[in-house]
């Protein structure tokens, strides 16, 4: 079979993450939720049977994750800007098909009529049914038009938001990087030197290479503490107001709970947790509690072991 050109399309083998090129992303995109949305269309004709209904439609949404997560890998390690307006192009859209797969009436009630006749399926395909009506019901199938609309939107706007919010970590990892002198790198291995080496000295930025070659390594404690400082305030409000996140968490934040009030639940992490071991809120608070008292003595012990540590040795 020839190789597809577009090196995203091709699903012959391990992703060709050397050929894949940003000018074809929105190709690859159109080309394989084109075909999911066919797919389902079908899926909602055909008989209520694993093969006939269930199975091509899974083979075409593997395909459209698959090219998918292409873009979304290539925009978070490389981050140029022909990736990232790749990615930007077609974060919504992407989220506006997975939206209208998750609210199509006609796969939801198909799917329900092959869970009727499931007993005589494995229990792993029993389960896969179980879990696909879930997700069916927490993308709004089953609500009224204006409610589906207003939940499809959000869902657009949402994954748009996180994507600005990635790129503003990104971008703040590079922005007011330290200059360190030869004595700042203690034993610091010659690979992690050379990586850094700029102008007559070196260059740390909060890139996590970066950034924990530094912190591992330079005996520099109050550039250390500076490091660590920018690390835990980056793209915040100590920073430029271009990078800042904190205005895209409140309407994530407001986003989600009116998602979770459009499916029934009094809150965000009642929906959160439809897909998690907890049940509920409270459960999941009470683990968190318990965990940290029960780490607490120990987290107190090691505190007093690097105080008598700094005291003899700093």
């Amino acid at each position: 079979m020839p190789r597809a050109k577009n090196a995203m399309l091709d699903f012959t083998g391990l992703p060709r993450f050397s050929d894949i090129r940003a000018a074809e992303a929105s190709e690859a995109v159109d080309a394989v939720f084109s075909a999911l949305a066919r797919a389902a269309d079908s899926a909602a004709k055909a008989p209520p049977e694993w093969d006939l209904m269930w199975a091509p439609l899974e083979e075409a949404e593997a395909d459209a994750a698959r090219v998918w997560g292409q873009i979304e890998h290539m925009h978070s390690v490389m981050s140029t800007p022909e990736w990232r307006r790749a990615h930007r192009d077609n974060v919504e859209k992407v989220a506006a098909h997975y939206a209208r797969l998750g609210q199509h009436e006609g796969v939801y009630a198909n799917l329900r009529a092959l869970a009727k006749s499931a007993a005589g399926l494995s229990k792993a395909r029993q389960k896969i049914i179980k879990d696909a009506l879930r997700d069916f019901e927490l993308s709004g199938a089953g609500m009224p038009e204006n409610k589906k609309e207003r939940f499809r939107k959000n869902s657009e706007k949402l994954s748009a938001l996180a994507a600005r919010f990635e790129e503003n970590l990104l971008d703040a990892a590079k922005d007011n990087p330290l200059d360190a002198a030869e004595a700042d790198l203690g034993e610091m291995p010659e690979d992690l030197r050379r990586a850094a080496r700029h102008a007559d000295g070196f260059r740390f930025t909060l890139s996590p290479p970066s950034y924990a070659a530094f912190m591992r390594y330079s005996p520099a404690r109050d550039k250390r503490r500076e490091m660590y400082y920018r690390y835990n305030t980056r793209a915040a409000e100590t920073g430029p107001a271009a990078r800042d996140n904190s205005p895209l968490i409140g309407e994530i934040l407001s986003l989600r709970a009116e998602q979770a009030a459009l499916l029934g639940f009094s809150d965000y992490a009642e929906l959160a947790l439809q897909t998690r071991m907890a049940q509920t809120p409270a459960e999941a608070l009470d683990f968190l509690r318990g965990l940290a008292e029960r780490a607490l003595p120990h987290a107190r012990r090691e505190m007093e072991e690097l105080r008598e540590f700094a005291a003899s040795e700093l």
